[in-house]
């Protein structure tokens, strides 16, 4: 389980507070901000699979991207972008802290 990508990414991603995601259609261009969510990992015994999971409950899943379906991981400062072959998904820390 743990060395799924998914599982892999999902780590980076709790650890450096990435929290706001633009999910960008590739074909059609169309984007989908996501503010605030949770990010887990979630893994099926049943196949071997894992899958990155969006949504803050399990009724409440608004993408799930399954570990097979991711082709490139790109890690930079202030994102983490996630490719498969109809969608990408960036991920950015919160951008606006009240305190």
């Amino acid at each position: 389980m743990i060395n799924k990508l998914t599982y892999k990414i999902v780590d980076i991603l709790i650890n450096n507070e990435y929290t706001e995601i633009i999910e960008k259609n590739r074909r059609t261009n169309e984007e989908r901000n996501i503010e605030g969510t949770k990010i887990k990992f979630k893994y099926e015994h049943e196949g071997n699979k894992g899958y990155l999971s969006v949504g803050k409950s399990k009724e409440d899943t608004i993408f799930e991207v399954e570990d097979i379906c991711v082709e490139e991981v790109i890690l930079d400062d202030e994102s983490v972008t996630v490719e498969t072959k109809e969608k990408s998904y960036y991920f950015y820390k919160k951008q606006h802290m009240i305190f």
